[in-house]
């Protein structure tokens, strides 16, 4: 069984913090969010497997891509705390109130996102935009037409629902411009390490941000996290037993088709 405890976060409370604490407050949390989705979804689709050599394939892939997202998700998530947490004097202020695994956890990050790492790297090349350099593109094809590792691979995927489809080819080139980044050339090795990594930093980062959201509760809201009721969820499946398949039975019309 699950335990969700309902805490109220006062508004009166929150229209007194001081603007720029009030901020980061609700920043954190907003960056706390999409972190723990998207690792969620990373491990649900890293869960999937199938007998059919075709969906194993795109699996894998749609794998890669959400493994990304979180990649993305902690570049941006490491920005927002250098911002607002980083910067003298807060840093001076808070850092020394952490609880201890917060603090541990932030002389990780800081190893870790160290200038010109490779999460920020990838994240400003191939995550949430695209290369805006052509040549970045134009050696990731080159290096993806020379490794024979994807000689059969250079592939469309098409279906009647395009949820469906996958353009296999881009997905390669895609792949090759981050493995040429990191310095890898057996990638589905890299693919096995990156993901392990990118979970272990994903705990290093929630880790941090409820430690600070922590120091900033205490401060202005109090020693106490007055929980209003308890929640108990008795039907939520183990996160090893949640997948997220590549193929989806589309119905007649479709969600689009039907949206407002």
């Amino acid at each position: 069984m699950i335990q969700v405890y309902k805490i109220p976060v006062p508004k009166e409370k929150l229209q007194a913090m001081p603007e720029d604490q009030r901020v980061s407050f609700l920043l954190l949390g907003y960056a706390a969010n999409q972190l723990n989705f998207y690792t969620k979804i990373a491990i649900f689709c890293s869960n999937r497997d199938s007998n059919n050599e075709t969906e194993q394939e795109l699996s894998s892939a749609q794998t890669e891509m959400a493994v990304r997202l979180v990649i993305g998700s902690l570049h941006e998530a490491y920005n927002l705390i250098q911002l607002r947490f980083m910067r003298a004097p807060r840093s001076r202020l808070y850092t020394p109130l952490l609880d201890s695994a917060g603090q541990e956890a932030f002389t990780r990050l800081k190893k870790t996102f160290k200038p010109k790492n490779m999460f920020a790297k990838m994240r400003n090349a191939w995550i949430f935009h695209h290369p805006q350099k052509t040549n970045e593109v134009t050696q990731a094809f080159e290096d993806a037409v020379a490794n024979p590792e994807w000689d059969k691979e250079w592939n469309w995927f098409c279906s009647h629902s395009g949820y469906n489809s996958f353009f296999f080819a881009s997905e390669i080139v895609a792949i090759q411009g981050i493995a040429r980044i990191v310095g890898e050339t057996d990638l589905r090795e890299e693919q096995k390490t990156r993901v392990k990594r990118v979970l272990r930093v994903a705990e290093d980062m929630r880790q941090l941000i409820y430690a600070i959201i922590a120091v900033l509760w205490r401060k202005y809201f109090g020693d106490e996290l007055p929980a209003e009721g308890r929640i108990d969820i008795t039907d939520a499946p183990g996160v090893l037993d949640v997948s997220v398949p590549f193929f989806v039975g589309m119905p007649s019309p479709s969600p689009a088709d039907s949206a407002p």
